[in-house]
């Protein structure tokens, strides 16, 4: 596996031996980053199920400010920490032996990257309605992502 572009393009990751962790597909990886493309300069990026740390790291690639990685396999973290150092992203990385319910609970919000939505919101001051998903507000799960566009 491989980092499929930006500033660290072409360079090898290693990955864990067994059939606990899959790589997320090269195309899979492709079309996730095209789409987070605009948002993604300066982003903080939550790598939930991180594996060897593939999607998180071709975010750092592509010009992510920085990226949680959060795994639970022992071999996963382990490879996942090889990869950061030889990447030299150390600086820009923080990578959680945890369960991922367990990570989005002890995050702090920053880290989370989360941010109000109108999801969250209460629609008035003093209301218990709450506006619909069909508004475009992030579902609760993707609150932890700071690329979510807001409405």
């Amino acid at each position: 596996m491989r980092v499929i572009a930006g500033a660290l393009k072409g360079r090898r990751l290693e990955v864990p031996r067994g059939r606990t962790t899959r790589p997320t597909a090269d195309q899979v990886r492709i079309a996730l980053m095209d789409t987070l493309a605009p948002r993604l300069a300066g982003a903080r990026v939550l790598d939930l199920f991180a594996g060897a740390g593939g999607v998180g790291l071709e975010a750092l690639s592509r010009g992510a400010a920085h990226a949680t990685f959060v795994e639970r396999d022992a071999r996963a973290v382990a490879a996942l920490e090889t990869n950061v150092r030889t990447l030299g992203v150390e600086d820009r990385a923080r990578v959680l032996r945890l369960d991922a319910a367990r990570a989005l609970v002890r995050l702090p919000p920053r880290a989370r990257g989360s941010t109000s939505c109108s999801s969250t919101r209460r629609t008035r001051p003093g209301s218990r309605r709450r506006p619909s998903r069909a508004s475009g507000g992030a579902p609760s799960w993707y609150r932890a992502a700071s690329w979510w566009p807001s409405t």
